[in-house]
């Protein structure tokens, strides 16, 4: 091989390593992109994801499911309004009072059995028969299913459980609405939360 064909070759392959290696960014430029954009696409779908085990949690977190709770106490169709009233039943009823073996039961009231404007229902105001011993009242069982969570325990007014009367929904027929009470040792109600099926 003389000078001049060797020149040629050692041109050649010099010129086809500088074209390789001034393409070879851009190719890893193009890779790199389409690596973040694969990247980026499961990072949304993986947000996508967590949004929705949230919103399905959240759902969870706004039901109770009800399947096994009786009433102990007293029930009647009354009027709405008159329900406070019929709570003294309860407050005076010491027979079952002096029974209830916790110091801070849930007493609740039961609203079933409504007319066709809500202003009267079958009320059922008691203890869980759990917390009572011997539980020899009569007793009314809860229906059973999954039930809305209106109001969490927490104290409130007396203006917010009105309120929370207010934006029930119904436009669609409620078979129950539980309210679960927390009371004291002085009879003190410490805790409320509303649920409707």
């Amino acid at each position: 091989m003389n000078l001049p064909s060797s020149m040629i070759v050692t041109l050649i392959i010099t010129a086809t390593i500088l074209t390789a290696v001034a393409f070879q960014p851009v190719v890893k430029a193009e890779l790199n992109v389409e690596v973040k954009s694969v990247q980026g696409l499961q990072q949304t779908i993986k947000v996508k994801q967590q949004k929705k085990q949230v919103k399905k949690l959240k759902l969870e977190a706004n039901r109770k499911n009800i399947n096994d709770l009786i009433i102990v106490g007293s029930s009647s169709t009354i009027d709405i309004s008159e329900v406070e009233n019929f709570w003294l039943t309860l407050n005076k009823n010491t027979s079952l009072q002096n029974r209830v073996n916790k110091i801070s039961p849930k007493t609740y009231t039961l609203y079933t059995d409504f007319n066709t404007n809500y202003s009267q229902a079958k009320v059922t105001i008691g203890y869980d028969i759990k917390d009572i011993e011997p539980a020899i009242d009569k007793n009314y069982k809860v229906p059973v299913g999954d039930y809305k969570i209106v109001l969490s325990p927490a104290k409130y007014s007396q203006e917010i459980l009105f309120d929370t009367w207010e934006k029930l929904d119904y436009q669609r027929t409620i078979e129950a609405v539980l309210e679960e009470h927390i009371v004291n040792a002085n009879g003190e109600i410490i805790s409320v939360s509303v649920l409707y099926k």
